[in-house]
């Protein structure tokens, strides 16, 4: 298994491939002019402080930057009719050339290509791990023709052939089985723990695993008509959700704009044209293209310190308006490995001797139930008979011998597949586990039924301090998940949520985050699965687990780095405190602006006048866009200052 795949259709590949030397192209250019910027800054500042006329080099290059960013605002301005905006940008960037301030246009221009290059980044990074969603494949595939095995590509498998799967091996199509018993890791596709048990008969997915055994299959989808690729597909087209979505900053200078070009237009009819350009470093909201970035990278900053990854700056913006958390069940509320709930004993034997049999015969083995069981007997201090022979057995289950004794450990299937009675009330009690979605391990010595092993899915410790949490925040809580609805019913109660979703697809979560929006509803998202990817991408803001599927992880816009839910709580603190840092820089970036508007009109300010104020209120708003940062340095050196004192 070599090639590399996605299971995608194969036009999502090659859009993929198509964009990426043109976010490559965009981010070269404006590394480019960043530098340029950036060497004409540090020619102006020395120019302050030696003798040589360093301001003629940097001024050709301050023109040329300024020409190519004045193209792209014209094309801008056509592709998106917004012609104010693109007016309020060429005069505010070429007003401190005209005007000799080559200073704020050197400062300007390094800013803005710092911002770009933050958002280009941020887009590409995010498209990041599409063509890789699914993992591997292999390149080729063994197909039953006539009785016998032939090797064929992959590409070439279509609808109505058998298929032949090995243990170990990805299953690459849909399909449904014709000969064959075995488990089957379905945790891609469903994000649950527990093995499917499988059959002729049974159908099966693209992307899962066959645990053991050796399974025939009859093709029935293939491709990019498979399940997982249909999952792909839904990404791709889900994949410029946000896209369109505008920072805060750029949402304020874009009311700002016709208000100052209409002051502007009215100051050159009362005070002339020196007044009507000092009406342009008015420039309302417009330092928060330059401090909301800044602010949005602090906190980013700070996340990372706490163990978050933050993909998208947006994501952290928008958290703070959140109203509604809808969290996946398995996988997400639940930890990975289960837990033992109960032992039942049949006939002679007791629940200890129960236990210790199944875990003599599980503890070579690293899958979740078999650690599950593990940690019970550890638990409970039971001495482990040794286990020999230990084989897999088709029908779901273990064969061991444990002192010279045959011991079964496994599935119901298992049990009748050796001829193992069960009696009624075992019959009852697998009912009642499969009614709220626990499972049973059973457990025969000598052809006698011993007893049975029920595990549950362990909830995540710091959930019911979460859901307390995000209650006192006014914010509603919701579990959706693909078990039945009794469990998760169960679930949704204990834990204090107010609603639940049972036995959902995939595509059911998608539409249940759109159903939501649709209601006026800001969505957070939690999953940690490939069946999670469309609704992670649907929501306002996702986030996945560090350790989850690699399509969550990808697409989600935060990731908890400890695997954990005990972050979500610091991420919500972190995001309300971005808001009300950027709520505070919006009103220091209008202040000035007021104040050049006021001087203008009644106190007849000259335009150097304006540039100094607009400076001053630049550096301000920067300076409070910085603040967060500074105080954590200043605690955490604090911090280091008394550890060392103790």
């Amino acid at each position: 298994m070599k090639d590399e795949i996605s299971l995608q259709l194969q036009s999502d590949s090659q859009v993929h491939d198509d964009n990426k030397p043109g976010v490559e192209a965009a981010l070269s250019q404006v590394n480019l002019l960043l530098a340029l910027s950036l060497l004409s800054l540090a020619l102006i500042t020395i120019d302050q402080f030696v003798p040589y006329p360093l301001v003629y080099i940097a001024l050709p290059i301050l023109l040329y930057v300024f020409f190519v960013m004045s193209t792209k605002y014209v094309r801008t301005a056509v592709k998106k009719k917004n012609v104010p905006l693109a007016l309020l940008d060429i005069i505010g960037n070429g007003g401190p050339l005209v005007t000799g301030n080559f200073f704020a246009s050197a400062f300007l221009s390094s800013t803005y290509y710092a911002a770009q290059k933050l958002m280009l980044w941020t887009e590409d990074h995010s498209r990041k791990g599409l063509i890789s969603i699914f993992g591997e494949r292999p390149q080729f595939v063994i197909v039953l023709k006539d009785g016998e095995e032939i090797e064929i590509p992959f590409d070439s498998v279509h609808a109505g052939q058998e298929i032949i799967v090995h243990a170990g091996n990805m299953i690459p199509v849909d399909g449904r089985i014709t000969d064959g018993a075995a488990r089957i890791d379905e945790r891609s596709l469903t994000g649950e723990f527990q093995p499917a048990e499988k059959g002729p008969g049974d159908h099966t997915f693209a992307g899962t695993i066959l645990l053991s055994g050796r399974l025939t299959i009859a093709v029935e989808q293939a491709g990019s008509a498979s399940v997982a690729a249909q999952i792909a597909e839904s990404l791709n087209a889900t994949a410029d959700y946000k896209s369109g979505l505008q920072t805060r900053g750029e949402m304020i200078m874009n009311r700002g704009a016709i208000p100052t070009l209409a002051l502007s237009a009215l100051a050159l009819a009362v005070v002339g044209v020196q007044g009507a350009l000092a009406i342009f470093f008015a420039a309302f909201g417009y330092h928060m293209r330059f401090a909301a970035p800044i602010s949005v990278l602090t906190y980013l900053r700070l996340a990372s310190e706490r163990g978050i990854m933050v993909k998208d700056g947006r994501s952290l913006e928008q958290l703070s308006s959140v109203d509604t958390f809808v969290f996946d069940k398995t996988g997400t509320l639940t930890e990975d490995q289960p837990v033992v709930d109960q032992v039942i004993a049949f006939g002679t034997f007791d629940e200890d001797r129960v236990l210790a049999l199944a875990a003599a015969a599980e503890a070579k083995q690293s899958h979740p139930i078999a650690l599950a069981i593990l940690a019970e007997a550890r638990s409970r201090v039971l001495d482990l008979p040794h286990a020999e022979e230990t084989t897999y057995e088709v029908g779901s289950g273990l064969s061991v011998k444990v002192e010279g004794q045959s011991m079964l450990v496994g599935s119901p299937r298992l049990m009748a597949v050796n001829d193992i009675v069960l009696p009624d009330h075992a019959i009852q009690l697998d009912h009642a586990c499969s009614e709220r979605a626990t499972s049973l391990v059973y457990v025969a010595l000598n052809g006698e039924l011993a007893g049975a092993i029920e595990l549950c899915p362990a909830i995540r410790a710091e959930v019911k301090v979460l859901s307390e949490y995000l209650a006192s925040l006014g914010i509603r809580r919701m579990i959706i998940s693909g078990d039945r609805e009794a469990p998760t019913r169960q679930l949704a109660h204990s834990l204090g949520f107010e609603d639940y979703y049972a036995e959902a697809l995939p595509e059911d979560k998608a539409r249940l985050i759109t159903e939501l929006q649709a209601e006026g509803r800001s969505v957070c998202f939690i999953g940690d699965g490939i069946n999670d990817s469309i609704a992670l991408k649907k929501a306002n803001v996702s986030v996945s687990l560090t350790g989850a599927s690699a399509v969550a992880t990808d697409v989600a816009g935060v990731i908890l780095m400890d695997g954990t839910l005990k972050k979500v709580s610091a991420l919500m603190d972190i995001s309300r405190s971005l808001d009300r840092s950027l709520k505070t820089t919006t009103v220091l970036s209008l202040i000035p602006g007021t104040i050049c508007v006021i001087g203008v009109f009644f106190y007849n300010i000259s335009l150097v006048t304006a540039i100094v104020i607009y400076n001053i209120g630049l550096a301000i708003s920067s300076a409070n866009a910085l603040l967060p940062w500074i105080v954590s340095r200043w605690q955490r050196a604090k911090a280091r200052r008394l550890s060392d004192q103790a």
